[in-house]
């Protein structure tokens, strides 16, 4: 799950170029656990398991709190993990003001999210497919990521019914242990010269055996 992502801020940055498109999906060190590993404070199952809060973690569609109000979904990673980047897509109608606060915690948080501080809080206008990106200039370690929200208007919901399509990993990100999950790939300007070097030297052997034969 750590070589697998949907935005590209790193590729961009390298001067890169890629041609993935994809659902939402809130970090990938949340992604493609177990389904015990999700929890949330309400499942809305009208007949389908379409609004499952694993679904917004995987970016494989969108979890529905099935009414108004504050409601949360939670992924238990598996042991502390190190995240600097967290991106949450809206899912709502009617468009409005919208309330999103991101925890990270070593235990398990549920309902206890009222003792603990949010890393990240957003309260403000927001639109159908609004994705909120949280960027933590000091990287948070924590076992349990959390998402609570408050649809507003709407019913609360997080993600795209339309899910992803494939994944590009963004930056790298660390476990607990200090190991990079992710090495970025070789600038391409650096890969050219190697390239072109290894012809030049190609081509002056091949000169040097016809002179000498």
């Amino acid at each position: 799950m750590f070589i697998k992502e949907l935005y590209l801020s790193l590729l961009v940055s390298l001067g890169l170029s890629s041609g993935a498109m994809a659902g939402p999906i809130i970090n990938p060190l949340a992604a493609d656990l177990p389904s015990a590993s999700y929890t949330a404070s309400s499942t809305y199952l009208p007949g389908t398991s379409t609004y499952l809060a694993e679904n917004a973690f995987n970016g494989t569609g969108y979890w529905n709190a099935g009414n108004y109000g504050w409601a949360w979904i939670q992924a238990d990673m598996g042991s502390i993990q190190t995240i600097s980047e967290v991106k949450i897509q809206t899912a709502q109608s009617p468009n409005g003001v919208t309330q999103h606060q991101i925890f990270l915690s070593d235990t398990f948080i549920g309902a206890g999210y009222g003792v603990l501080s949010p890393i990240y809080s957003h309260s403000g206008f927001t639109t159908h497919g609004t994705i909120l990106d949280a960027v933590f200039s000091t990287p948070q370690t924590g076992r349990f990521l959390q998402i609570l929200s408050h649809g507003g208007p709407s019913w609360t919901a997080q993600g795209d019914v339309n899910g992803r399509i494939n994944w590009i990993q963004p930056q790298v990100l660390t476990t607990s242990g200090g190991g990079s999950t992710n090495v970025p790939e070789p600038d391409m300007m650096l890969l050219l010269t190697f390239a072109l070097t290894g012809i030049g030297y190609a081509r002056r052997r091949k000169i040097a055996q016809s002179v000498t034969s």
